[in-house]
């Protein structure tokens, strides 16, 4: 329970840091200057409809500057999510500033923390042409995934997208297990 606080934790000071680098600065009358360089692009996990509804608000509500802003939602190829709804509503509503990517590479759900294989490439891709992480909240993470047992209370409803979650955080920050 401690370490799904922590995630979430996380989570929040990421959604914090990036929403003061991208929040409008000066009076909100002033308008917007041009932008003169590529706009900065941040990763958004398990991208649902609904989660990227949110978004949209945002940058409707002038919150988030879309000229400045690109989301790419990002998630596993191994996922039982059905992404499609989400390509449905940007397709309809004529969102340009999200796009949504499969990473489809050989997770070991073995050692989640170690350089991961497959996916180490495919996660030093993302983040290298990207400026920030948001983790979407969820269902909490199989205690398996951290060393703890699994009590018969414990729902386990998405454990492809955490094992995806987890290596790519241990892949991008280290860990314990896997220092950088």
């Amino acid at each position: 329970m401690q370490k799904s606080r922590l995630c979430r934790s996380l989570s929040l000071a990421v959604s914090f840091f990036l929403v003061g680098a991208a929040a409008p600065q000066g009076p909100q009358n002033t308008p917007a200057p041009e932008p003169t360089e590529a706009p900065i692009v941040v990763l958004v996990t398990h991208p649902r409809a609904a989660v990227l509804q949110y978004y949209v608000t945002l940058v409707r509500q002038g919150v988030f500057s879309a000229e400045s802003l690109q989301f790419v939602g990002i998630h596993h190829a191994s996922e039982t999510e059905d992404y499609s709804d989400a390509a449905a509503y940007l397709a309809r509503e004529k969102i340009d500033f999200i796009r949504l990517q499969t990473v489809d590479c050989t997770l070991d759900k073995k050692n989640l923390y170690a350089a991961n294989g497959g996916c180490g490439a495919a996660f030093a891709e993302l983040v290298a042409h990207s400026s920030g992480i948001i983790l979407n909240g969820g269902p909490d993470i199989p205690p398996a995934m951290y060393g703890e047992p699994t009590l018969l209370t414990t729902v386990i409803e998405t454990p492809h997208r955490h094992r995806f979650e987890i290596a790519l955080l241990a892949n991008l920050l280290g860990t314990g297990r896997n220092p950088q």
